[in-house]
């Protein structure tokens, strides 16, 4: 009984003082971000995915972003917080010319981000500016689109979703808050992203031709699966019955944004 009770007030002396101090914290927010260091990414020629064409400069990393956030102040000037943010990116196209037709290639990404960080800030009581560094792990899925186009006229599309385990980036970030009462305050940050997307599959999603919608169930599964590896043999023979190999190609999701948010601490 009297180690139950012991145990019971150093529980209540400990929530006290952490309710006290407001050293945890929830809060959201939510901004857009635009790309940034565009790396080089691979143009996929045709429907076999065995070829590559012209490289061009672009990010996948810009558009929408919000999120969730909790927090803890290890002391007045070193924090530890964890977001968890869903990016709706924005929409790539771009046109290229093969033989008598052109084909438009689309591109649009969106994830899941999970960002564990190191806060810093010097604990001032009004207008309080703040830094943060930190890890970016996110479950991306890339929508890759072709549309085929013959003077004008649009004869044929192909939609694939591609997918793969979790890519790890970094991020670090500055920002200021200012407190609207005792237990919550508005931040706005300026956040710098440095991460990448390597697929490891892709499914075909939607199927168009002369604007009729085909079932994908129409197609074996050399065309509506496909596999990224490192390595192809291009001189293989297909089996229908499996996955395409095609190889792996790495997207660039670099960005900067700016984001509002507000905490709430207890």
């Amino acid at each position: 009984m009297k180690k139950n009770l012991f145990y019971t007030i150093i529980t209540l002396l400990i929530y006290s003082n952490l309710s006290s101090q407001g050293n945890l914290y929830i809060g959201a927010q939510a901004g857009f971000h635009f790309q940034t260091n565009p790396t080089n990414s691979r143009f996929i020629e045709d429907l076999s995915f065995s070829r590559t064409t012209t490289s061009t400069l672009f990010s996948l990393g810009g558009g929408f972003r919000g999120g969730i956030l909790a927090g803890y102040l290890v002391s007045d000037y070193i924090g530890l917080e964890l977001g968890i943010n869903y990016q709706g990116g924005n929409t790539f196209s771009f046109s290229e010319k093969q033989q008598s037709s052109d084909i438009t290639q689309t591109y649009q990404n969106n994830a899941i981000q999970i960002m564990p960080a190191i806060l810093i800030n010097p604990g001032l009581e009004f207008i309080n500016p703040y830094g943060k560094f930190g890890l970016l792990l996110a479950s991306n899925e890339l929508i890759y689109k072709q549309d085929f186009n013959d003077g004008g006229m649009n004869f044929g599309s192909v939609e694939y979703k591609f997918t793969g385990g979790f890519n790890i980036g970094f991020f670090a970030a500055a920002g200021v808050s200012i407190p609207l009462s005792e237990n919550i305050n508005l931040f706005s940050e300026l956040s710098f992203n440095v991460a990448s997307f390597i697929p490891s599959s892709g499914n075909m999603e939607k199927y168009q031709f002369n604007g009729v919608s085909v079932s994908v169930n129409n197609f074996n599964n050399s065309e509506r699966f496909l596999n990224f590896v490192d390595n192809i043999d291009l001189n293989a023979i297909r089996d229908p019955d499996k996955p395409t190999n095609v190889l792996k190609t790495s997207f660039s999701n670099n960005s900067v944004g700016l984001s509002l948010g507000t905490r709430i601490f207890f």
